[in-house]
């Protein structure tokens, strides 16, 4: 049995059940033609019964053929009948089986072949007759009642009045008849295919629209293919799976940035999620499928977006696709995905003080390389950020390691391109309600590069091991040491602030929260306060239990908030 329409356009495999399991798995109607059309086989040949089992179509052998006197010259529209599709060359066929461009056979002039030309003859020639004998065909039955109008250019209104010999000369000369093609017989008469869309609803591509506009970026940062906002819709249009997570997210979004609360759109797509890619993982063929992968990404995510918590619990089940060799020896898509991932990893480890399990051997940069290529810059960024959680949380705490990364911290940022440089720039003035530096970037990497960045010097400038730890310069050297880390997280909050770069909020987040207890100043507490809340308005991000942590850390009362 043929395979259906949709996998024959998806190229999947499609079984012989009536109804196809591709089909059934993604609600589409599943049509099957049991129809093959070869042309590899003459019918005037010899015929085996293995041709009339591989093949379908030929002419019976019965079949009646009317004898020619001399060879027939078919004369077409176009220069070369080899630039014709099948579709033209199907309706010239049926044009010449129901009689409407064939002109009787002349009698034989001066030794010349007769010739089929376009025009309208006053009789009905033998040809149609003779092979509509036994009733044509149902395709050909509605197209003799669709009305013959030929172009006044070509045919006069009486037929008689213009001379065979005339149209042949015409024909001869290798002038190309004039003809009205801009609807064919087959465009009139069989109806038109209806268009199968990957959406049921305006709804649903509003949403979609919303991931592509304020969602992709979050997780495209970095990668100059855009494999999220561009890859992942075209890939989400023959996948089930990965639609759906896309509009559970951005319905889940929309509805906190939008003051709408309607999360029964979110949760529906959500639970229709889970219950597509349960069974998936169990298969090992779908496990290592790319939507899949995607899928635990964007579900990371949202279990975010939804409980206020960056759960690690996705991210362990996305660390399961990337081998040691991930980032070199795999596509585009899962290496951007790996980039991602540890990004979001990275997070993890700085908010509950635990080290970067991914293996990072083969994520290894020449610093001294002075490529223009932000996306590799920003990379760097984060490799630095991923050994520095291992040095700060893990079993190597040796101060070697400790002037290893910053040297490497330093080189990055004397060899970086100036493209990372900040494109506008404004010292804070806390006199003036100017708590935080005013600085703008130019793109999103370099915002994420500036903010991973200053998130490492944060955790090398607090777990410097060089800070005497009793005596007299105990004290001392730790109040400098609060010094220098709250002038990073400044940094970081006023990147934040000054660019629009939402993801930016959530790590200027992640520092005010590890260095919380050091900020004493009122009118400052309440600028970050205040920036709490506009990042919970403005990324759908609940940061209640955060906001609520700061008011108990600093001491404020309810009446005061």
């Amino acid at each position: 049995m043929a395979k259906c329409a949709g996998c024959r356009v998806r190229h999947l495999i499609c079984d012989t059940q009536s109804t196809c399991a591709e089909c059934e798995k993604s609600g589409r109607e599943c049509v099957r033609l049991n129809v093959r059309f070869r042309h590899l086989v003459c019918p005037s040949d010899e015929i085996t019964r293995a041709d009339y089992t591989k093949y379908k179509f030929f002419f019976d052998s019965e079949q009646t053929w009317i004898d020619t006197n001399g060879k027939l010259q078919f004369v077409t529209e176009s220069d070369s009948s080899a630039d014709a599709s099948p579709t033209d060359e199907l309706e010239s066929n049926v044009f010449d089986a129901v009689g409407l461009d064939v002109e009787p056979r002349p009698a034989p002039v001066e030794q010349s072949s007769p010739k089929f030309v376009l025009g309208s003859t006053s009789q009905t020639p033998a040809v149609q007759a003779s092979v509509l004998d036994d009733g044509p065909p149902e395709y050909l039955a509605a197209l003799e009642q669709v009305p013959y109008d030929p172009p006044d250019s070509v045919l006069l209104e009486d037929a008689s009045e213009m001379p065979a010999h005339s149209l042949r000369e015409v024909s001869q000369l290798g002038e190309k008849l004039p003809t009205d093609t801009s609807v064919s017989y087959l465009e009139s008469v069989l109806p038109a295919p209806e268009l199968e869309c990957p959406l049921k609803s305006l709804k649903e591509g509003k949403l979609l629209q919303h991931w592509v506009t304020h969602l992709a970026p979050w997780f495209d940062v970095g990668d100059s293919k855009r494999h999220f906002g561009k890859i992942a819709t075209r890939m989400a249009a023959s996948s089930p799976l990965l639609m759906t997570v896309i509009l559970a997210i951005a319905a889940l979004h929309h509805s906190r940035v939008s003051g709408q609360s309607d999360l029964y759109s979110a949760m529906t797509y959500h639970d229709k999620c889970l219950n597509i890619i349960v069974p998936m993982l169990s298969d090992s063929d779908h496990a290592n499928d790319d939507c899949v992968l995607m899928t635990t990404t964007i579900l990371h995510l949202y279990d975010g977006l939804e409980s206020g918590n960056d759960l690690p619990r996705h991210l362990k089940g996305t660390s399961i696709f990337f081998h040691p060799e991930a980032t070199y020896n795999s596509s585009q898509l899962r290496r951007a995905v790996f980039w991602l991932h540890l990004r979001q990893e990275i997070y993890n480890a700085f908010l509950y003080q635990r080290s970067v399990i991914t293996d990072l051997n083969n994520c290894n940069f020449e610093f001294e390389n002075e490529s223009e290529n932000d996306d590799m810059w920003f990379h760097q960024t984060l490799y630095i950020a991923a050994l520095v959680s291992k040095w700060a949380f893990g079993k190597e705490t040796s101060h070697a390691r400790w002037y290893e990364l910053c040297k490497m911290m330093d080189v990055w940022e004397s060899r970086r391109p100036t493209s990372f440089d900040p494109i506008y720039f404004r010292t804070l003035d806390p006199t003036n309600g100017r708590y935080f530096p005013e600085v703008c970037y130019a793109t999103d990497e370099h915002v994420a590069a500036a903010h991973f960045f200053y998130l490492s010097k944060l955790l090398l400038t607090i777990h410097d091991p060089n800070l005497p730890r009793i005596g007299p310069r105990m004290k001392s050297a730790t109040v400098e040491m609060q010094k220098t880390a709250l002038s990073y997280v400044r940094n970081l909050v006023g990147i934040a602030v000054c660019n629009n770069f939402i993801v930016a909020r959530f790590t200027a987040t992640l520092a005010i929260i590890i260095c919380e207890s050091w900020f004493t100043d009122r009118r400052e507490q309440e600028a970050l306060f205040d920036f709490m809340r506009e990042t919970s308005r403005c990324s759908g991000w609940t940061t209640q239990n955060v906001q609520q942590a700061l008011v108990e850390e600093w001491g404020w009362k309810e009446e005061q908030i």
